[in-house]
């Protein structure tokens, strides 16, 4: 997973200028969109591109209305730290779970029996975050959230 910011972050490095639309995220900042990721850090020792992982479970909730929930989206990822190295002295893999509050605008196509993705990218726009799930082989999509939490990360 990774967070830029720009106009078209498949074709561009990030912009590091300032936009009237853009808040342009730093490498110290770029994670402190985050809630949690702490998780991730300690198991990874840093933040994986998540190439090759895979999209398990994708759960719409739309919340409970009479209590004002706005409808999050929860993403269970699935894969490993690659192949034994120094920077990963232990490939085993893990699950993932994030949750993504307040979501709208949401497309995703291709959810199939695999679920490949090559990234998923997290792009500061004003008030809310575009998020892009970059898909290789099955599900891929885009949607628009106001937070994203890491719930939990599990070895397998």
């Amino acid at each position: 997973m990774m967070i830029i910011d720009g106009k078209n972050p498949e074709n561009e490095k990030p912009n590091r200028g300032q936009s009237s639309d853009t808040k342009p995220l730093g490498r110290d900042m770029q994670y402190s969109e985050i809630e949690n990721k702490n998780l991730i850090f300690d198991y990874f020792g840093d933040w994986p591109s998540f190439h090759d992982f895979e999209i398990q479970r994708l759960v719409l909730d739309r919340g409970e209305v009479v209590n004002g929930d706005d409808p999050s989206l929860y993403i269970q990822v699935v894969g490993s730290r690659g192949k034994k190295s120094t920077a990963y002295p232990n490939p085993d893999g893990c699950i993932i779970e994030l949750r993504f509050e307040s979501i709208e605008n949401v497309r995703l196509a291709g959810f199939n029996h695999q679920n490949a993705i090559n990234d998923i990218n997290i792009q500061r726009v004003q008030d809310v975050l575009k998020v892009k799930i970059l898909g290789a082989y099955g599900v891929d999509g885009e949607f628009e959230c106001k937070s994203v939490r890491v719930e939990s990360l599990k070895s397998r």
